[in-house]
């Protein structure tokens, strides 16, 4: 079985930029692409382990230092303005870089930079945007469409604040399992 992860910013080597994004893993047999559920669970589980030793060791998603304080302030204020319009500011409470909130199901916390997920107290939530998610839709935002990260915050809030009404399997199983890990 053959692991392939694709790396979209990296045009020579990945220290080529000071930054770089991690997408897809893919998994091949026999030169042919492998569903999910047909990959050996042992290549599976080499890979998701390698690929999170890259992510944590080498991942700046939460290092202050990377987000500009001007891009979690503008973005604590806009999610603030948010709350208060949609009558949620009772509902949310900002720390550092940090939104932090309670569904039915689960507390989290949302890093304004990054916009990773932690099931509180700790354990990371994955939910990441569809890959054809149109970043502009029915509802516009002229002062968040242009920073897709924000609208993914905002979108991970709104879902979370009703995470009792969520029916995606891996999603809920991750918010099922956070006491088994």
């Amino acid at each position: 079985c053959r692991v392939d992860w694709e790396f979209p910013d990296v045009r020579h080597y990945l220290a080529e930029d000071e930054a770089v994004t991690a997408d897809e893993i893919h998994f091949h047999q026999g030169g042919q692409r492998l569903p999910i559920a047909e990959v050996p669970p042992l290549a599976f589980s080499e890979a998701m382990r390698d690929a999170d030793l890259v992510v944590s060791v080498a991942g700046i998603a939460e290092d202050g230092a990377y987000w500009s304080a001007e891009v979690s302030r503008h973005r604590r204020e806009l999610l603030q303005e948010l709350a208060q319009m949609l009558g949620l500011q009772k509902k949310l409470r900002f720390e550092d870089n940090f939104v932090l909130f309670s569904g039915k199901l689960a507390s989290y916390r949302i890093h304004l930079g990054s916009g990773v997920i932690h099931i509180m107290p700790g354990s990371y939530l994955c939910i990441v945007p569809a890959p054809d998610a149109k970043t502009t839709g029915k509802l516009y935002l002229p002062f968040a469409d242009t920073d897709r990260k924000t609208s993914e915050i905002l979108s991970k809030l709104l879902l979370l604040l009703n995470d009792h009404k969520i029916k995606d399997p891996s999603i809920l199983a991750q918010i099922q399992s956070r006491d088994a890990g």
